[in-house]
């Protein structure tokens, strides 16, 4: 699973249950919880914001129909409209966040494409919350 802080309304963001870091259903995370965007609208537009917004160049799809499972918890988004240049999907044309008329059975996914120019960091000791390994892929 991978996840980003994104600094505005929306407190993070997350690809979960894909065959891969690259791939997964898209979740974000407001108020404190994580939920799941509604495929209403959803194109690769809209996939490659998130995309970007993960640290990929680009989305090569963006799959509908809670194609990576059904998420769990609220339903944050819902008619997310992205012309492709965003930064983050917060920019993009949508309902307040919360406003919605799906089920999990319509959760949108991701499958990115391209090198991850963001480093994470990996967890080496449990006993010390500060510590781990700067993982750099390039």
């Amino acid at each position: 699973m991978l996840s980003r802080y994104t600094g505005d309304g929306i407190q993070g963001i997350r690809i979960a249950d894909g065959l891969s870091n690259s791939s997964g259903r898209v979740e974000v995370l407001v108020f404190g919880e994580w939920g799941t965007l509604c495929d209403d609208s959803w194109d690769l537009l809209d996939a490659m914001v998130v995309c970007k917004q993960l640290g990929y160049q680009t989305a090569l799809t963006g799959p509908r129909e809670a194609y990576f499972g059904r998420g769990t918890g609220l339903i944050w988004m819902d008619n997310v409209q992205c012309r492709g240049n965003e930064v983050s999907l917060s920019e993009c044309s949508q309902p307040p966040l919360g406003e919605h008329d799906c089920d999990h059975s319509k959760d949108a996914g991701v499958v990115c494409g391209g090198k991850n120019i963001h480093p994470r960091l990996a967890e080496s000791n449990r006993n010390y919350r500060y510590f781990g390994n700067l993982d750099i892929k390039v």
